[in-house]
């Protein structure tokens, strides 16, 4: 399974979670970031690194409207730049 295929369940499985699950502080401040700039609207991430690469995956859901980026990078840093613009106000 890709580190993307991995984020993106984890995504799934954060969507309705029995608690609120950990992230990477890297992904903790993009979900922060994102949800400051789209208020109103669900939004969650879900991060995998391994030694092959990192990906992340960011669902924004907003009054029935469902938005799913993703980004696969070396890091899990790099993986979240990637997906900053996303944290840009509408």
């Amino acid at each position: 399974m890709s580190p993307a295929d991995a984020a993106e369940r984890a995504c799934l499985a954060a969507a309705h979670p029995p608690a609120e699950a950990p992230v990477a502080p890297v992904v903790a401040v993009l979900l922060r970031e994102v949800q400051s700039a789209h208020p109103g609207a669900t939004v969650t991430a879900a991060a995998h690194a391994e030694a092959g690469g990192a990906a992340v995956v960011l669902v924004i859901a907003h009054n029935g409207a469902r938005v799913e980026a993703r980004s696969e990078a070396r890091t899990l840093a790099e993986a979240c730049r990637a997906l900053a613009p996303w944290a840009v106000t509408p």
